[in-house]
């Protein structure tokens, strides 16, 4: 997967891997959480728009696709992974407050 990304990012982006910032724990997990899910709203907003440039294209973009794909492997695969997680958190004690 690695191997299509730069494909990729040499296709489209330059060749150049770019980083973004140095990721930061959180203190508070209610913090934590938060930034969770603003962050999942716009990684919607941005597959809904990489969808859009794919579809007005007609699909003549393999790798794109295929790399759109791959995430979308790999989303479901984490979704099902943070599934198991919390619902083990739900079964500990101390955790009974959140289910109210």
């Amino acid at each position: 997967m690695a191997q299509l990304h730069a494909e990729i990012r040499k296709e489209y982006g330059g060749g150049k891997k770019v980083h973004g910032r140095t990721y930061k724990s959180e203190k508070l997990p209610v913090v934590a959480v938060s930034k969770a899910i603003e962050l999942a709203g716009n990684w919607q907003k941005r597959s809904e728009a990489a969808f859009q440039l794919l579809q007005d294209l007609n699909g003549k973009h393999g790798k794109a696709i295929t790399a759109l794909e791959a995430m979308i492997k790999s989303s479901k695969q984490w979704c099902t992974e943070i599934e198991k997680r919390v619902s083990k958190l739900r079964r500990t004690k101390g955790t009974k407050a959140w289910s109210k």
